[in-house]
Order: C-alpha cells, then sequence, then structure tokens
C-alpha cells in the first residue's frame, strides 16, 4: 500500500484539513461579529455625543434666555424707558456694565425701545 492511501496518513490530514476549516470558520465568524459590534458602538457613541452636545446648547441657550428676561425685568431700566429720565438712565447704564461683567457670554448690549431704537 502506498504512504497516501493509509490510514496513518489519511487520518491525520483529514483532522488537520477539519481543524483548518474550523479555525478558518471561527475566523470568520468573529470578524464578522466584532465588526459589528465596533460599526454598532461607532454609531450609538456618535449618537451620544451629538446629544451631549445639542444638550449642552439647549442648557447655554436656556441660561441666556433666563439671563435676559432678568436684564429685560430691571427696574432702573424699565423705568428709563418709561420716563426717560437722566437719573434712571444713569442707573440704567450702571445695571448695563454689571450685567456685562456678571456674564461672559455677552459681548454687547443694547436696550431698545418697541420701534427699535437704541439708546
Amino acid at each position: 500500500m502506498r504512504k497516501i492511501h493509509s490510514l496513518s496518513f489519511k487520518l491525520p490530514v483529514t483532522i488537520s484539513f477539519m481543524a483548518i476549516l474550523m479555525l478558518g470558520f471561527l475566523l470568520a465568524a468573529s470578524i464578522y461579529f466584532s465588526n459589528k459590534g465596533i460599526t454598532k458602538s461607532i454609531g450609538t457613541g456618535f449618537q451620544n455625543t451629538a446629544e451631549g452636545y445639542a444638550n449642552l446648547f439647549d442648557s447655554i441657550l436656556d441660561a441666556q434666555v433666563m439671563v435676559s428676561v432678568s436684564y429685560a425685568s430691571s427696574a432702573n431700566i424699565r423705568n428709563f424707558l418709561i420716563s426717560n429720565d437722566d437719573v434712571y438712565k444713569k442707573l440704567g447704564l450702571i445695571d448695563l456694565d454689571l450685567f456685562v461683567k456678571r456674564n461672559p457670554y455677552v459681548e454687547n448690549i443694547y436696550v431698545s425701545d418697541t420701534n427699535g431704537n437704541i439708546f
């Protein structure tokens, strides 16, 4: 009998071939599932990051709206707009100066009447 046809050759070759096939299948399956997991986590991570920044911008804008409401409710500025008096004008300018110093997001601040005229 030839060596290729003997059982001592066929059995190890068959077992080695099956082991190589199983390793190849396990390697392909692990690459597929890891790629799927990484792709999913990238999408989820990007979505979470975008939502986090959206919440941050929303909170900054909400804070600025609340600050502008408090600016608009200043008694000195409101009294100046009602009476156009120099005393209230000085007090209103002091209030505006304090508003700018307290809020680092404010670059320019103006007071306007209902017609849009800036004082």
